[in-house]
């Protein structure tokens, strides 16, 4: 695989030490949902959101953070991947 163009970016390219034979195994179960499921109520339309407060909450409670935002909707934003999915 050429990398040259992410190196010309400014990237550093590290190799992985995983064997490439067990790379399938590591991703099994992984999901990588399309961009209308993107943009849908389960992640950036809401679900996002959502599981970033109950997690603030979370840390919060167990004293690793001073303070949660009750609402973190302000900082996700579905635009980008609605524009595309509209686009392509």
């Amino acid at each position: 695989m050429d990398l040259s163009a992410l190196e010309n970016d400014g990237y550093q390219v590290v190799p992985s030490v995983i064997p490439p034979e067990e790379i399938p195994a590591l991703l099994q179960g992984s999901v990588f949902p399309v961009k209308a499921e993107q943009a849908g109520p389960a992640l950036l339309g809401g679900g996002t959101a959502k599981a970033i407060a109950d997690t603030a909450t979370f840390l919060k409670e167990q004293g690793k953070i001073d303070q949660a935002l009750t609402d973190y909707a302000p900082y996700v934003d579905a635009r980008f991947v609605a524009t595309a999915t509209a686009t392509n």
